[in-house]
């Protein structure tokens, strides 16, 4: 029964582009993934589902989730309270 199993596993398993063994796996669909925004500045995005003046701040360098990326901005230094 050992004997089996190995011989299924190896028949699993076939070259890649490089000549390097890879396991022969499934795929699903190809999916293209966007483009990740980063934020150039630290900003506040404005959430109206959280309610009334609430915003999430992304600060810069860090990626705005897709989600988020349609929501106005502000530049954090002209946010809500004025002094950032």
């Amino acid at each position: 029964m050992a004997k089996a199993k190995e011989q299924e596993q190896e028949a699993r398993v076939v070259a890649g582009p490089d000549g390097e063994q890879l396991a022969d796996v499934e795929h699903g669909p190809t999916v293209e993934v966007a483009p990740v925004e980063v934020a150039e500045v630290d900003v506040l995005i404005e959430r109206p589902d959280l309610g009334p003046g609430a915003h999430t701040l992304i600060v810069a360098g860090q990626p705005i989730p897709a989600e988020l990326g349609r929501l106005p901005r502000l530049p954090r230094e002209q946010g809500p309270g004025g002094d950032g």
